[in-house]
This record gives structure tokens, sequence and C-alpha cells, in this order.
């Protein structure tokens, strides 16, 4: 009985420790978060939901976190738009807003990512239609519509390729036949 206690004992400094990580861990994600440093608080909260599983209950802390992480995701996404990587650029911009959907400034930089993607493919796209590759062309240009359906340009540009394909196809047949 004696040596149970005693070692009950000599946890409680673990216990102790173990359950104060978590919090301190937290809190300090939350000051990392308050300084701008997103990429720290993610940090600090992972590691604090590592240690206490709670927190994946907790409505605040969870917040907290998508906040952080959509922070992280939008600082990525201005340095992938800023190397004229559009499409990587969409993609952070997307996550940053999946992972927090107030993030205005992030919304407004998805939606610019994604005409600047746009005006890409659609460039990529005439490209392979002067090399007269127009199924690549046309791949090309429902990846500009996908990301900005109000790509004008880039419609017209694929119904004139359409046509064009489906006029080739039709000649084909009739020497075919």
């Amino acid at each position: 009985m004696r040596r149970a206690i005693l070692g009950l004992l000599c946890l409680w400094p673990v216990w102790v420790v173990a359950g104060c990580a978590g919090p301190s861990l937290k809190s300090q994600g939350d000051a990392y978060l308050l300084t701008n440093r997103p990429g720290d608080a993610v940090s600090c909260y992972e590691q604090a939901l590592a240690r206490d599983l709670e927190l994946a209950v907790d409505a605040s802390f969870v917040s907290q976190l998508r906040r952080a992480r959509g922070l992280v995701a939008y600082a990525l996404g201005r340095q992938q738009a800023a190397a004229g990587r559009w499409d990587d650029a969409v993609d952070r911009f997307r996550h940053s807003v999946e992972q927090d959907p107030s993030l205005e400034r992030a919304k407004a930089a998805l939606k610019r990512a994604r005409r600047e993607a746009s005006k890409v493919h659609h460039k990529k796209a005439l490209e392979y239609a002067d090399r007269g590759q127009l199924n690549q062309a046309i791949v090309e240009l429902k990846k500009a519509l996908e990301l900005d359906p109000g790509n004008l340009d880039a419609k017209d540009a694929l119904d004139s390729l359409q046509k064009k394909k489906q006029d080739s196809l039709s000649r084909a047949q009739k020497l075919y036949e």
C-alpha cells in the first residue's frame, strides 16, 4: 500500500505538467496569433491538441486554430501570387477561406488569383491552338473557364475551337467515307 501511494506521488508532477502543457501552449498560440505570427500559433495549437485531445471539442480553440491556419495559407498564397504561380495561389487562398471563411482579404485574393490563373490558362490555350494542338487548347480553355466563368474571351475561344474541331472531324469522316 505504501509503495502504491509513493508511486502515485512520484507521478503527480507528471500529471501536473501534462495537464498544464495544453493550456499554456494554447495561451502561447493565442499570443502568437495576436502578434501576427500565425505559423507559430499553429505550431503551439497543434502541440496543445496533441497533448490534450479534449481541445478538439473546444469551439473557441478550434476557431483560433482554424483562423491561424487560414492566415498561414493566406500568407503562402500571397507568396505564390507574387511569384506569378497563380494556380498554386488559388489553392492556397481557397484553403485559407475554407479554414476561416471570415477572412475577407483571402476571399478577395482568391477572386483575383482565379482571374489571373484563368488568363494564364487562356494564354496557354492560344499557344496550343497556334501550334494546331486543339485538344490541349480546349483543355486549357476549360480550365480557364472553371477558374473564372466570367472570362468571356476564353468562352468565345472555346466555342470557336470546339466548332473548328467538329468541322475537322466532319471533314475527316467525309474523306473516310
